[in-house]
């Protein structure tokens, strides 16, 4: 059945991130008098790199990066398990 409905939520928890089909950069940026906020959605590269970087405390290293990826693939394991 598919799923209607969508939600936008902000978090910078990982394990709430993993549950979620699509992922956003959400910058703000103050010029002068004014401030502006941008929204764009990441492509999967740049997603396991944000999720990387926040498992590695702001550094992406290598082991973070991986650890990214596995945490992804089993939460999709998790939403779609084998029937």
């Amino acid at each position: 059945m598919p799923n209607d409905k969508h939600t936008a939520t902000g978090t910078r928890q990982s394990y709430v991130q993993l549950s979620v089909d699509s992922h956003f950069l959400i910058e703000k940026k103050a010029e002068e008098d004014s401030t502006a906020t941008h929204i764009r959605r990441l492509s999967p590269e740049e997603s396991d790199r944000e999720l990387a970087r926040l498992l590695g405390a702001g550094e992406i290293t290598p082991a973070a990066l991986e650890n990214a990826r596995e945490m992804k693939q089993t939460a999709e394991m998790e939403k779609h398990p084998a029937v």
